[in-house]
């Protein structure tokens, strides 16, 4: 199938189709779930070729300068994840310092027990969690010497040499 009847199937223009190939934009929400209806497959297989999926609620609220807020009353909302995914963590965005990567309302998710892993982290948009107890989602970069990190937002000045308690990188992204 050429790009123009896909985008023609999707209710998206031919140019969109390439940006999506080449990784330039996320397919949002939307998109992945017509593309499960046009090809009869789960949106988690268009995601993560995982042929089963599982619902998981999400458990809190993570933002550019706050804790980590659990939802007082779950389960608030559910989004998709690979049925291997046992230890999947969905949070919601809060705020805007992370915009345009993430909007206000995005839901992330994370995985697994918090660690300092720098092959996993050093680069990638994480939610972290710093040494006085922030959690924040942030790019994670060096800072000035071991042990110390540059938390950079995409649209807001970088904090500068922070100890971080935990780092896990986003593993998925659903828009708002």
């Amino acid at each position: 199938m050429g790009q123009e009847e896909l985008a023609d199937h999707l209710g998206v223009g031919r140019p969109m189709i390439s940006k999506y190939e080449t990784g330039d934009h996320q397919l949002p929400d939307y998109v992945v779930e017509r593309a499960g209806q046009v090809f009869g497959v789960t949106p988690a297989f268009l995601r993560y070729g995982d042929v089963d999926s599982r619902m998981v609620a999400v458990r809190g609220m993570v933002g550019a300068g706050a804790r980590i807020e659990a939802i007082e009353n779950p389960p608030w909302r559910y989004v998709e994840v690979p049925a291997s995914w046992g230890d999947a963590i969905p949070l919601q965005v809060s705020g805007t310092s992370c915009y345009p990567v993430y909007n206000d309302g995005d839901d992330l998710v994370i995985r697994g027990e918090q660690r300092l892993e720098e092959d996993e982290f050093l680069g990638r948009m994480c939610v972290v969690e710093t040494d006085d107890g922030l959690g924040l989602v942030k790019r994670v970069r060096r800072g000035s010497e071991p042990g110390r990190y540059t938390l950079e937002s995409p649209n807001g000045p970088p904090i500068e040499d922070v100890v971080l308690h935990s780092a896990r990188p986003v593993r998925a992204h659903y828009q708002k």
